[in-house]
């Protein structure tokens, strides 16, 4: 018996554009491995603070 075909591309690119073909998510937090720690600690503080300051307003 001769080989069969395993793969074809007929009827591929019409079922992937049916939804588009989309980019990956893109990933804004940056790491802060490697940062100064003194920073990251203030950083921290001054997030919480700044959001309940402007929750009381």
């Amino acid at each position: 018996m001769p080989k069969r075909k395993n793969t074809t591309a007929h009827n591929r690119t019409y079922k992937a554009h049916r939804n588009g073909i989309k980019k990956p998510a893109r990933q804004y937090k940056r790491t802060t491995l490697g940062m100064d720690q003194k920073f990251l600690r203030n950083q921290r503080w001054a997030t919480k603070h700044r959001i309940e300051a402007e929750a009381k307003n």
